[in-house]
């Protein structure tokens, strides 16, 4: 699993927590990318592939688990996968001022 320290917890509108990790750029930039991993991944198998994207591409890099998979709590399901990445959106907006 990624270090513990670097998780931000965020409760969703659906009432889930789900774990996240938001990796900054070396350098200055509000460019960001949301990412989504595939099928059978979770923050912990994805961490370093979300800092090479990071290095590689100069952006800052945010990644989640679903709800229901990982350390998210939940069943998963349709609405909750849209309430995951809103709360996700959310927070870039909000704590990373990235509007």
């Amino acid at each position: 699993d990624a270090n513990w320290s670097l998780i931000t917890w965020l409760n969703t509108s659906r009432g889930q927590r789900i774990p996240t990790v938001y990796i900054a750029a070396e350098v200055g930039t509000r460019s960001t990318i949301l990412f989504s991993h595939a099928n059978a991944e979770d923050l912990g198998l994805i961490y370093d592939h979300l800092v090479m994207l990071s290095q590689e591409l100069q952006v800052n890099v945010m990644g989640y688990d679903y709800t229901g998979y990982g350390h998210a709590t939940g069943t998963p399901t349709e609405p909750d996968c849209y309430a995951d990445i809103a709360a996700c959106f959310a927070y870039l907006l909000k704590e990373k001022d990235l509007l």
